[in-house]
């Protein structure tokens, strides 16, 4: 299991609304009561290569081009929405629980992860600035 999956099977024991990983940031969980962290700090490098890890070879592109890239993952029979993205120093990710019952685009049933290969592209304009 990557990273970004055992981050993700880490934080799905705390139910979050959302899960953020951000450069130089611990872990962090977005509650609807308010928020948690979780760990230390995750280098740039780190939190780019789980990026690299679980996306496409179109999908790295369009992440070291700037733009963000929209995909799914599945750890542990629960399925995440995620949206990576980069700006300037910093590469972020923002993982969703997807509702019960959803599936993925696009399944590996030999792993414990997969990934829908959709990817989302903004026109450098949109590009987050966050």
């Amino acid at each position: 299991m990557g990273l970004l999956a055992s981050l993700l099977a880490e934080a799905a024991t705390s139910r979050p609304g959302e899960v953020v990983i951000e450069t130089d940031q611990p872990l962090r969980f977005v509650h609807t009561q308010g928020g948690a962290t979780l760990g230390r700090a995750l280098s740039g490098e780190v939190v780019f290569d789980a990026l690299v890890e679980v996306l496409s070879c179109e999908q790295q592109a369009d992440l070291a081009l700037g733009e963000s890239v929209k995909f799914d993952l599945v750890v542990d029979q629960v399925m995440w929405h995620l949206v990576g993205e980069t700006a300037r120093e910093m590469t972020s990710v923002r993982a969703r629980r997807a509702p019960t019952g959803s599936s993925p685009a696009t399944a590996s049933t030999s792993r414990s992860t997969s990934r829908s290969r959709r990817a989302s592209r903004r026109g450098s304009s949109g590009a987050p600035g966050r």
